[in-house]
């Protein structure tokens, strides 16, 4: 049983660590006439955004495939998505919809509908979620279609790096990102274990390699050639991270609010951007992930009390993805 829980919050401080990643891939901006140094920490924080998308649907696959959820009957596995995935996603992509296109012009129902299934914004990450969550569910016994799937996801991303599929069609591409899915399930399927060492070896070489690319002001991204290998590296060495601080409490309960701060973030991390982006100070971008974390949490508490206090409405907790207990 302590085993059990201490796995569950290891897990938790995984997701803390992937939604800190996420984070830094939104809120990294400077001006390109910057000093070195900000610049140098702006392509850091891009690389280290690399790595969150990947790693949360490592983390999906290997929570589908060790839960009782993917046991239920179709209907119910549905009605759990539209409450835990759909409702949130269409509420709070709504929102950051309007907080945008009222300041900035273009809405139309076109402009709303292509920003909520991630057509150039972030919410792609959803409907590729519930797809992924749709098709380990019709595969969980089938082992051999996750291997060619795999391998499928594989070619697809090498198909990706030369310019096969379109710009803005990479990231809505749902086979690009099931390797990440794929393993996670192969990982909890087969009770995969690596070695601490090889663990903490693959957090330095990613570190190193981090460094090298912000050091070469290289634009990293999830269709850069190489970056399958340098994102298993990555999440590697996350899993090395995780399990030195998954005993802090703070880190825990970000990773268990990991999809309200996905959802929400994205205002605060274009104020910060912007307010933080006016002063050429490398500690200013270096600390804006953490800003941009705190201010959300802070609107998330304030949004829950609201409701659960004034409106005595608790279940609008799930209207921007809040986990209760």
């Amino acid at each position: 049983m302590i085993c059990e829980d201490s796995k569950s919050k290891k897990i938790d401080a995984l997701k803390a660590i992937a939604i800190f990643s996420v984070v830094c891939a939104h809120c990294n901006t400077v001006s390109f006439e910057s000093s070195f140094g900000n610049l140098f920490i702006h392509y850091v924080l891009n690389a280290v955004g690399t790595v969150g998308v990947c790693l949360f649907f490592v983390i999906s696959g290997y929570l589908f495939e060790i839960s009782s959820s993917r046991k239920k009957k179709f209907c119910q596995f549905i009605i759990k998505k539209i409450n835990g995935i759909i409702i949130p996603w269409f509420f709070c992509g709504t929102a950051v919809y309007l907080y945008i296109t009222l300041r900035k012009g273009g809405l139309s129902i076109y402009t709303w509908i292509s920003f909520l299934i991630g057509k150039g914004s972030y919410m792609y990450f959803l409907p590729v979620l519930l797809v992924l969550y749709m098709t380990g569910w019709i595969i969980q016994n089938k082992t051999s279609i996750k291997y060619v799937l795999i391998l499928l996801s594989i070619i697809s991303n090498a198909l990706t790096y030369v310019g096969f599929f379109s710009s803005p069609y990479m990231n809505l591409n749902v086979i690009n990102w099931f390797v990440f899915w794929g393993v996670g399930m192969v990982i909890a399927e087969r009770e995969i274990h690596v070695k601490k060492s090889i663990e903490c070896i693959s957090l330095v070489i990613s570190i190193i390699i981090i460094i090298w690319i912000s050091n070469q002001q290289v634009w990293f991204n999830y269709w850069y050639p190489g970056f399958l290998i340098f994102a298993a590296i990555a999440i590697l060495g996350c899993v090395f991270l995780a399990s030195k601080i998954y005993r802090i409490e703070l880190i825990r309960f970000v990773g268990k609010q990991t999809l309200s701060i996905y959802l929400t973030h994205m205002p605060f991390a274009g104020i910060i951007a912007n307010l933080f982006g006016r002063i050429d100070f490398w500690v200013f971008t270096i600390i804006r992930p953490f800003v941009v974390i705190i201010l959300t949490l802070l609107f998330t508490y304030v949004y829950s009390k609201i409701v659960t206090n004034l409106f005595h409405a608790p279940r609008m907790l799930k209207f921007i993805g809040i986990k209760e207990g």
